[in-house]
């Protein structure tokens, strides 16, 4: 072989579902290293290795990237199916004090912050992200109600709220921790009104 034609490795494009972990992955590395204000989709193309074009043939925008890296970066939706309706409250606020703690809380964040300018991120947040986790909780209070666990008449969004505000308040603001002793003393107060 010459010297002029040298072998080069050729590198085969990702595709598929492959190409898609590779983008929501190397978005998430960027969101921890640069955060939100250095991500671009040019960024997440150079790290992913990923074309520009197969980025925006799946998101219009490096908004949406993160809205589908958030979805994927745990799932919150699911509850304990074991036990009292309080101890799958204990166990779930458990796990949302953790995310929060960690890069999902921070792409929850930037999300949140996008949606109040970006009118379809917002209803994408909304139907995608808030509403199928809202309604999963729902479900396990009026569980609890139906098997009498939980008084009558309770206004279910309410308790909800009460529950979850304190730690979205916290991590949005970040004037006091989300820890384990916060999630448990949350349970145990909102439940200590609602509890036969």
């Amino acid at each position: 072989m010459s010297d002029n034609k040298v072998s080069r490795r050729t590198r085969t494009p990702a595709t598929g579902p492959r190409a898609r972990d590779q983008i929501l992955a190397a978005t998430v590395s960027l969101v921890r290293d640069v955060g939100y204000a250095g991500l671009s989709v040019e960024a997440i193309a150079e790290r992913s290795g990923v074309s520009k074009v197969t980025i925006y043939r799946w998101w219009p925008h490096k908004a949406a990237v993160t809205m589908d890296a958030l979805l994927e970066s745990q799932d919150l939706a699911g509850f304990s199916d074991t036990g009292s309706v309080k101890h799958a409250f204990h166990v779930h606020l458990d796990r949302v004090g953790h995310f929060f703690n960690g890069t999902g809380g921070t792409l929850l964040c930037l999300i949140i912050a996008e949606v109040q300018r970006d009118p379809e991120l917002r209803e994408s947040f909304f139907q995608r992200f808030w509403q199928v986790r809202r309604q999963a909780a729902r479900d396990v209070l009026e569980r609890g109600i139906a098997s009498g666990e939980l008084k009558t008449g309770i206004d279910v969004d309410d308790v909800l709220d009460r529950l979850y505000g304190p730690l979205y308040l916290r991590r949005l603001i970040g004037h006091a921790p989300i820890n384990k002793s916060l999630c448990y003393d949350l349970v145990e107060e909102v439940f200590g009104g609602i509890e036969r």
